[in-house]
Protein backbone atom coordinates (compact mmCIF):
# COMPACT_ATOMS: atom_id res chain seq x y z
CA UNK A 1 0.00 0.00 0.00
CA UNK A 2 1.33 3.42 -0.96
CA UNK A 3 1.11 6.24 1.53
CA UNK A 4 2.49 9.63 2.37
CA UNK A 5 4.16 10.26 5.73
CA UNK A 6 4.14 13.62 7.51
CA UNK A 7 6.82 14.09 10.18
CA UNK A 8 6.91 16.79 12.83
CA UNK A 9 8.05 17.42 16.37
CA UNK A 10 11.36 18.00 18.09
CA UNK A 11 14.26 16.60 20.06
CA UNK A 12 15.87 13.19 20.02
CA UNK A 13 12.80 11.46 18.60
CA UNK A 14 12.74 13.80 15.64
CA UNK A 15 16.37 13.25 14.74
CA UNK A 16 15.85 9.46 14.74
CA UNK A 17 12.72 9.65 12.57
CA UNK A 18 14.49 7.74 9.79
CA UNK A 19 14.18 4.61 11.92
CA UNK A 20 10.42 5.11 12.02
CA UNK A 21 10.32 5.43 8.22
CA UNK A 22 12.35 2.24 8.01
CA UNK A 23 9.79 0.48 10.19
CA UNK A 24 6.89 1.72 8.05
CA UNK A 25 8.54 0.09 5.04
CA UNK A 26 9.35 -3.05 7.03
CA UNK A 27 5.63 -3.41 7.77
CA UNK A 28 4.94 -3.64 4.05
CA UNK A 29 4.01 -0.06 3.17
CA UNK A 30 5.50 1.81 0.24
CA UNK A 31 6.30 5.42 1.17
CA UNK A 32 5.46 7.57 -1.84
CA UNK A 33 6.59 10.84 -0.23
CA UNK A 34 7.69 12.28 3.11
CA UNK A 35 6.78 15.81 4.20
CA UNK A 36 8.72 16.96 7.25
CA UNK A 37 8.98 20.00 9.45
CA UNK A 38 11.45 21.00 12.16
CA UNK A 39 14.10 18.53 13.39
CA UNK A 40 12.62 15.48 11.57
CA UNK A 41 13.43 17.24 8.27
CA UNK A 42 17.09 16.24 8.74
CA UNK A 43 16.06 12.59 8.99
CA UNK A 44 13.74 12.99 5.99
CA UNK A 45 16.51 14.46 3.82
CA UNK A 46 18.83 11.62 4.82
CA UNK A 47 16.12 9.07 3.98
CA UNK A 48 15.52 10.80 0.65
CA UNK A 49 19.23 10.51 -0.22
CA UNK A 50 19.00 6.73 0.39
CA UNK A 51 21.73 6.75 3.02
CA UNK A 52 22.13 3.58 5.03
CA UNK A 53 20.30 3.73 8.40
CA UNK A 54 23.56 3.08 10.25
CA UNK A 55 25.17 6.12 8.64
CA UNK A 56 22.14 8.28 9.48
CA UNK A 57 22.40 7.03 13.07
CA UNK A 58 25.97 8.32 13.27
CA UNK A 59 24.92 11.68 11.83
CA UNK A 60 22.02 11.91 14.28
CA UNK A 61 24.19 11.10 17.30
CA UNK A 62 26.78 13.65 16.23
CA UNK A 63 23.99 16.21 15.86
CA UNK A 64 22.86 15.58 19.43
CA UNK A 65 26.43 15.92 20.71
CA UNK A 66 26.91 19.15 18.78
CA UNK A 67 23.70 20.61 20.20
CA UNK A 68 24.84 19.75 23.74
CA UNK A 69 28.38 20.99 23.20
CA UNK A 70 27.71 24.04 21.06
CA UNK A 71 24.22 25.14 20.02
CA UNK A 72 21.43 24.23 17.61
CA UNK A 73 22.64 26.45 14.77
CA UNK A 74 26.15 24.96 14.84
CA UNK A 75 24.70 21.45 14.92
CA UNK A 76 22.49 22.26 11.93
CA UNK A 77 25.49 23.61 10.01
CA UNK A 78 27.50 20.43 10.60
CA UNK A 79 24.54 18.21 9.63
CA UNK A 80 23.90 20.32 6.53
CA UNK A 81 27.57 20.11 5.49
CA UNK A 82 27.39 16.32 5.62
CA UNK A 83 24.14 16.21 3.64
CA UNK A 84 25.54 18.60 1.02
CA UNK A 85 28.32 16.13 0.25
CA UNK A 86 25.89 13.29 -0.45
CA UNK A 87 25.53 12.47 -4.13
CA UNK A 88 22.41 10.43 -4.81
CA UNK A 89 21.43 9.38 -8.33
CA UNK A 90 17.77 8.95 -7.48
CA UNK A 91 16.38 10.70 -4.42
CA UNK A 92 13.13 9.64 -2.84
CA UNK A 93 10.37 12.30 -2.99
CA UNK A 94 10.59 14.66 -0.01
CA UNK A 95 9.14 18.00 1.09
CA UNK A 96 10.73 20.20 3.74
CA UNK A 97 8.05 22.49 5.12
CA UNK A 98 8.22 25.90 6.77
CA UNK A 99 6.02 28.92 7.42
CA UNK A 100 6.49 32.47 6.10
CA UNK A 101 6.01 34.84 9.03
CA UNK A 102 5.10 37.77 6.80
CA UNK A 103 1.83 36.34 5.50
CA UNK A 104 1.42 32.91 7.15
CA UNK A 105 2.00 31.15 3.83
CA UNK A 106 3.23 27.55 3.85
CA UNK A 107 6.59 27.39 2.07
CA UNK A 108 7.73 23.97 0.89
CA UNK A 109 11.08 22.89 -0.53
CA UNK A 110 10.58 20.05 -3.00
CA UNK A 111 11.45 18.87 -6.50
CA UNK A 112 8.20 16.90 -6.81
CA UNK A 113 5.90 19.76 -7.86
CA UNK A 114 5.70 23.54 -8.22
CA UNK A 115 2.93 25.80 -6.99
CA UNK A 116 2.45 29.39 -5.92
CA UNK A 117 -0.70 30.85 -4.37
CA UNK A 118 -1.80 33.23 -1.62
CA UNK A 119 -1.45 30.45 0.96
CA UNK A 120 1.20 28.10 -0.46
CA UNK A 121 4.57 28.35 -2.20
CA UNK A 122 6.72 25.48 -3.45
CA UNK A 123 10.43 26.13 -3.98
CA UNK A 124 13.02 23.70 -5.39
CA UNK A 125 15.17 21.73 -2.98
CA UNK A 126 18.04 23.98 -1.95
CA UNK A 127 21.22 23.88 0.11
CA UNK A 128 20.59 21.68 3.18
CA UNK A 129 21.55 24.49 5.57
CA UNK A 130 18.93 26.82 4.08
CA UNK A 131 16.21 24.18 4.27
CA UNK A 132 17.07 23.00 7.78
CA UNK A 133 17.41 26.55 9.11
CA UNK A 134 14.10 27.53 7.53
CA UNK A 135 12.16 24.62 9.01
CA UNK A 136 13.77 24.72 12.48
CA UNK A 137 13.89 28.49 13.07
CA UNK A 138 11.64 29.80 15.79
CA UNK A 139 12.83 27.13 18.22
CA UNK A 140 15.52 27.00 20.89
CA UNK A 141 16.22 30.72 20.67
CA UNK A 142 16.65 30.81 16.90
CA UNK A 143 14.90 33.70 15.20
CA UNK A 144 13.23 33.48 11.81
CA UNK A 145 15.43 32.57 8.84
CA UNK A 146 15.58 35.01 5.92
CA UNK A 147 15.69 33.42 2.48
CA UNK A 148 15.03 35.80 -0.41
CA UNK A 149 11.64 37.41 0.15
CA UNK A 150 10.71 35.00 2.95
CA UNK A 151 11.07 35.09 6.74
CA UNK A 152 10.76 31.42 7.57
CA UNK A 153 10.14 29.43 10.74
CA UNK A 154 8.93 26.01 11.91
CA UNK A 155 5.55 25.23 10.35
CA UNK A 156 4.38 22.62 12.85
CA UNK A 157 4.38 24.76 16.01
CA UNK A 158 1.89 27.11 14.34
CA UNK A 159 -0.26 24.91 12.14
CA UNK A 160 0.36 21.27 13.03
CA UNK A 161 1.44 18.38 10.84
CA UNK A 162 2.66 19.19 7.29
CA UNK A 163 -0.02 17.17 5.51
CA UNK A 164 -0.92 19.59 2.69
CA UNK A 165 1.98 18.72 0.32
CA UNK A 166 1.05 15.04 0.47
CA UNK A 167 -2.56 15.71 -0.42
CA UNK A 168 -1.50 18.07 -3.21
CA UNK A 169 0.43 15.19 -4.76
CA UNK A 170 -2.74 13.12 -4.83
CA UNK A 171 -1.83 10.73 -2.04
CA UNK A 172 -5.06 9.32 -0.67
CA UNK A 173 -3.45 7.57 2.31
CA UNK A 174 -1.55 9.72 4.80
CA UNK A 175 0.15 8.84 8.08
CA UNK A 176 1.36 11.62 10.37
CA UNK A 177 3.91 11.04 13.13
CA UNK A 178 4.81 13.69 15.72
CA UNK A 179 7.65 13.40 18.22
CA UNK A 180 6.88 15.21 21.45
CA UNK A 181 8.58 15.76 24.82
CA UNK A 182 7.03 14.23 27.93
CA UNK A 183 7.31 17.61 29.64
CA UNK A 184 7.69 20.85 27.65
CA UNK A 185 10.68 22.98 28.63
CA UNK A 186 9.44 26.22 27.12
CA UNK A 187 6.80 27.98 25.04
CA UNK A 188 7.93 26.35 21.80
CA UNK A 189 7.58 22.79 23.08
CA UNK A 190 4.29 23.69 24.76
CA UNK A 191 3.01 24.92 21.38
CA UNK A 192 4.10 21.67 19.78
CA UNK A 193 2.25 19.62 22.37
CA UNK A 194 -0.88 21.64 21.73
CA UNK A 195 -0.70 21.57 17.92
CA UNK A 196 0.62 18.04 17.40
CA UNK A 197 -0.59 16.03 20.37
CA UNK A 198 -4.23 16.02 19.33
CA UNK A 199 -6.07 14.11 16.61
CA UNK A 200 -5.42 15.32 13.08
CA UNK A 201 -8.61 15.04 10.97
CA UNK A 202 -6.71 15.54 7.69
CA UNK A 203 -4.90 12.19 7.93
CA UNK A 204 -5.86 8.53 8.04
CA UNK A 205 -3.68 7.84 11.08
CA UNK A 206 -2.10 10.35 13.44
CA UNK A 207 0.49 9.05 15.90
CA UNK A 208 1.87 11.38 18.59
CA UNK A 209 4.97 9.76 20.10
CA UNK A 210 5.63 11.00 23.63
CA UNK A 211 9.29 10.40 24.32
CA UNK A 212 10.51 9.03 27.68
CA UNK A 213 12.40 11.67 29.63
CA UNK A 214 15.37 9.46 30.50
CA UNK A 215 15.70 7.53 27.21
CA UNK A 216 18.92 7.61 25.20
CA UNK A 217 19.05 7.50 21.39
CA UNK A 218 18.55 3.74 21.12
CA UNK A 219 15.82 3.90 23.74
CA UNK A 220 13.97 6.52 21.72
CA UNK A 221 14.26 4.35 18.61
CA UNK A 222 12.88 1.28 20.39
CA UNK A 223 10.06 3.28 21.97
CA UNK A 224 9.09 4.97 18.69
CA UNK A 225 9.22 1.79 16.62
CA UNK A 226 7.14 -0.10 19.20
CA UNK A 227 4.41 2.55 19.23
CA UNK A 228 4.38 2.74 15.44
CA UNK A 229 4.14 -1.03 15.04
CA UNK A 230 1.20 -1.18 17.45
CA UNK A 231 -0.53 1.74 15.73
CA UNK A 232 -0.19 0.15 12.28
CA UNK A 233 -1.48 -3.18 13.55
CA UNK A 234 -4.53 -1.51 15.08
CA UNK A 235 -5.07 0.51 11.91
CA UNK A 236 -5.05 -2.64 9.78
CA UNK A 237 -7.47 -4.39 12.14
CA UNK A 238 -9.84 -1.43 12.08
CA UNK A 239 -9.81 -1.34 8.27
CA UNK A 240 -10.37 -5.08 8.03
CA UNK A 241 -13.43 -5.00 10.31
Amino acid sequence: MKLGVALSGCGMGGICAHRVLEEVERQGYEIAMVAASSIPAAAALSWSARLKPEKIDLMAKRFLKDVARWDLDTALAVMAETLAKVKSKQRRPVCVTSCNLTDGRMVVFTDSFSLNSDTFSALPLQEPYDMLSATVSGTAGLGSYTLGEYRLCDYSARYGCPVAPLRLCGLSRVLSISFLPAVPTGAYEAALLQSLGQACPAVDLHLPIILPQDADFEGCVRHSVKLLREALENWEKAEAS
